[in-house]
C-alpha cells in the first residue's frame, strides 16, 4: 500500500483490521500522509495483532506524539520484528520513548529511525537499549 495517499481515514480503517487479522505478516504504509491520528491507530492496533512481523510507516509524518504510541505498544506486542519509521520527524523525545520500549520487547531486531531529527540523547538512548 505504499505512496497511495490512503491519508488518516485509511489508516484508520486499516487499524481496525489489523485488530482482528491473523494472517498478515508485513505492511507496507510508506509515504501515505497518515500523520499522527493515523498512526495513533496503528499504534492501537499493534497492542492486539498478533501476527504482523514487519511494518514500515517511514516518511508518513506521525511527529513525536505518534512515535510515543507506537512505543507504548512495542513494549507488549509479541510478533513485530521489523519496525520502520524513518523520515518521520520524531525527534528526541519520540526516539527516547521508542528506547524505553526497546528495554521490555523482546521479539523487534530491525528498526529503522533514519532522518528523524533524533538528535544526540536520542541516539545515546537508543544505543542504551
Amino acid at each position: 500500500l505504499s505512496s497511495n495517499n490512503i491519508g488518516t481515514k485509511g489508516a484508520i480503517e486499516i487499524a481496525k483490521s489489523l485488530c482482528t487479522n491473523t494472517s498478515l505478516h508485513i505492511l507496507y504504509l510508506y509515504h501515505n500522509n497518515i500523520y499522527t491520528k493515523g498512526a495513533i491507530q496503528i499504534a492501537k492496533s499493534l497492542g492486539t495483532n498478533t501476527s504482523l512481523h514487519k511494518l514500515d510507516l517511514s516518511d508518513n509524518n506521525i511527529g513525536t506524539e505518534g512515535a510515543v504510541h507506537i512505543a507504548k505498544y512495542l513494549c507488549t506486542n509479541t510478533s513485530l520484528h521489523k519496525l520502520y519509521l524513518s523520515w518521520n520527524n520524531i525527534g528526541p523525545e519520540g526516539a527516547i520513548e521508542i528506547a524505553k520500549s526497546l528495554c521490555t520487547n523482546t521479539t523487534l531486531y530491525i528498526l529503522y529511525l533514519s532522518n528523524n531529527n533524533i538528535g544526540t540523547e536520542g541516539a545515546i538512548q537508543i544505543a542504551k537499549s
